[in-house]
């Protein structure tokens, strides 16, 4: 407002905004609401939920071998739409077409021992309170790394072992990395390094 307006207009002004502000304040916001997951997607090769960590693993049954879901609280879940979702879980889409109502097949990749007679096998772990030192477990590992391959670095060694090992917990991270290894694909040393060394040892959930 300026100082030639006339007292009439100041106050019809202000009671024009008045009026508006009033209006405004008429007006209500609609509620947010808050949408629960219902649903706790699981991606079957390897996951991590609520603090637990969840595997595939083929175990001979009277009808042949079949797909559990091995859990890091040492629960076995037939890897069938009805026994998952029946313990709180629900198979990723990627993996589950609602459709048809059939998983797509994972393959048997053997990365947990079966045999009662091997050790460290996967029956000693649910039923018998199995567990494994992860750092001679680490040792171990990196033993194989030094016994077969020649690194400039030592620490080449350790940071082979360490990789290998936290790809089987990947699915816990927000982002795991990749190690890029270049060289003559046709050499007996990639060959080896590749065939014997590192595909027995990271965990590769579909190849």
């Amino acid at each position: 407002m300026s100082e030639s307006d006339t007292k009439e207009e100041r106050e019809e002004a202000v009671a024009l905004a008045l009026a508006v502000a009033e209006e405004e304040e008429e007006v209500q916001m609609p509620d947010i609401v808050v949408e629960e997951r219902t649903k706790q997607y699981i991606t079957p090769a390897q996951d991590f939920i609520n603090g637990r960590m969840y595997y595939v693993n083929h175990l001979t049954t009277t009808n042949g071998k079949m797909p559990f879901i091995v859990s890091s609280d040492r629960k076995l879940i037939p890897l069938i739409a009805e026994e998952v979702a029946a313990s709180g879980l629900v198979i990723s889409p990627s993996y589950f077409d609602e459709k048809t109502g059939k998983i797509a097949p994972l393959k048997d990749q053997l990365r947990w021992s079966i045999g009662s007679a091997e050790p460290y096998n996967i029956h000693a772990y649910l039923k018998e309170g199995l567990t494994v030192n992860p750092y001679i477990l680490y040792q171990d590992i990196r033993s194989k790394f030094s016994s077969y391959l020649d690194y400039p670095d030592e620490r080449y060694h350790t940071l082979m072992a360490v990789y290998s090992m936290g790809t089987y917990t990947y699915m816990i991270f927000d982002a795991y990395p990749y190690i890029l290894l270049y060289g003559n694909h046709r050499s007996t040393w990639f060959q080896f390094l590749r065939r014997e060394q590192l595909k027995p040892s990271v965990f590769i959930p579909q190849e």
